[in-house]
């Protein structure tokens, strides 16, 4: 009797997890595809301008290992950016199988 009881108890808490995680997988996704919009302050920094010292400052040696090259911005940002994954899936090579 104590062993079935045992089994049962299992038997509930496995189908409880079963139902949470299934009920947390089919939770509405929408948001993952969508900037958050609470905060949209990014989008009113002003633009990077080349950094200026006053005259007779003497600077270090500059070197340009880390430098980030300036690139225009092309397509959309804030809320008309689109974050959600890739609709075609990236195919796996036969050797990784």
């Amino acid at each position: 009797m104590a062993f079935s009881m045992k089994k049962s108890m299992v038997a509930k808490i496995v189908d409880i997890s079963l139902v949470m995680l299934l009920a947390a997988c089919a939770s509405e996704q929408r948001y993952k595809r969508q900037v958050n919009d609470s905060n949209e302050e990014y989008l009113k920094t002003p633009s990077l301008h080349t950094l200026s010292s006053p005259l007779g400052m003497s600077l270090p040696p500059q070197s340009n290992d880390y430098e980030i090259p300036f690139a225009p911005l092309h397509g959309a940002i804030g809320k008309d950016l689109d974050i959600q994954l890739p609709a075609q899936l990236l195919a796996l090579p036969d050797s990784s199988r």
